[in-house]
């Protein structure tokens, strides 16, 4: 921020020595010499009466239609069309249109001239910023109009547009010499405020100068403080630069231990991720064996749940074994009793015979 504030008040400080103050005073308006003015209108006035005779021309510009264009220019698709009206060396304008090939302006104007004033002249134009081309032209005649009062309402042909035509309306009246002398007499009260005018504006300007004069010298007095501000703040960057060098030297000493402890720090988070990956490794294995102890047993205990299952039902088949054994034992002895007491009895009969 330092460096670029001196650089700010170093450049501004060569631009104002570059820079040369002369205090130059604004020229001031030709007085109006009001006494001569007067007697130009009062004698106007008084031969107004009987020779000047004014006409008052209402005009209407109401549009211009189609094809407008200029063979000079080529300008066919893309043109802002204005056009300029002069009656007796008056000259106005209608405002501007962009781009409209059929502009409709609608402007009214109102001329004040002399009763010779034998015509209008219209001239159509394409706004430029280098040079306005024509687009096309026209001439009114006041004759008839001037005779009668008159009015023109229609279509007048552009002279330079092949098919343009202009659309206006057009009122003539002549004024009678007494309201030509009451229009001097305006034009005498008008005179008197701008002479008043033109004197307040004389005292604007000498006011304006004072105040010019007492700027610049503030403004000298300002460029003497910027060259002292200047030179301090050359005189602090030095010393700035100075600790700033030092700071630099001592972060990029700090930045070198950093980098080595960092490095040592990666080193040891690789050893510690090689222990981890085999540390998980040794768990998995002791995991997957666990698992295969856990399965064998499982399936022991199936077998030894098989063989007592075995055994039992072997010893229940020995015991039904056994006991149908003793049945036919009893059975047995019961029918070797029945033959031994069959015996017998054959015997007795026997013995008895």
């Amino acid at each position: 921020l330092l460096t670029y504030l001196l650089t700010y008040f170093v450049e501004v400080t060569e631009e104002k020595e570059k820079m040369v103050y002369e205090f130059e005073p604004v020229t001031r308006p030709d007085p109006v010499d009001l006494e001569e003015d007067e007697e130009e209108i009062g004698s106007s006035t008084a031969e107004g009466a009987s020779m000047i005779r004014l006409l008052f021309l209402n005009v209407t510009v109401a549009s211009a239609t189609t094809d407008l264009e200029n063979a000079d220019t080529e300008i066919v698709d893309k043109i802002d069309p204005y056009c300029e009206v002069t009656a007796g060396g008056i000259t106005q304008k209608t405002e501007i249109l962009q781009n409209d090939l059929n502009p409709v302006w609608d402007s009214k104007m109102h001329f004040f001239v002399a009763e010779y004033t034998d015509k209008i002249t219209f001239q159509v134009m394409n706004d430029d910023k280098k040079d306005d081309a024509p687009l096309g032209k026209t001439e009114l005649d006041l004759t008839s109009l001037k005779d009668m009062d008159g009015t023109f309402h229609g279509e007048l042909n552009l002279d330079g547009a092949s098919n343009g035509k202009l659309n206006v309306h057009v009122e003539c009246h002549k004024l009678k010499p007494v309201e030509t002398e009451k229009k001097l007499e305006r034009l005498q009260i008008q005179f008197a405020k701008k002479c008043e005018e033109q004197g307040e504006t004389v005292a604007a300007l000498d006011e304006s100068e004072g105040l010019r004069k007492l700027a610049l010298e503030m403004l000298s007095l300002k460029e003497e403080e910027l060259g002292t501000k200047a030179q301090e703040l050359s005189e602090q960057q030095e010393l700035y630069q100075q600790d700033v060098t030092e700071k630099l030297l001592k972060y990029q000493d700090q930045t070198q231990e950093m980098e080595s402890t960092v490095q040592q720090l990666e080193e040891s988070k690789l050893l510690v991720s090689e222990m981890e990956q085999k540390k998980n490794e040794v768990e998995t294995k002791l995991r997957d064996a666990e698992e295969e102890m856990a399965r064998s047993k499982e399936a022991l205990t199936t077998k030894e749940k098989e063989m007592e299952d075995i055994i039992q039902q072997k010893m229940e088949e020995a015991e039904t074994a056994h006991l149908q054994v003793e049945k036919r034992i009893e059975e047995l002895e019961a029918i070797r009793a029945e033959l031994e007491q069959d015996i017998k009895t054959k015997e007795q009969v026997i013995h008895s015979q």
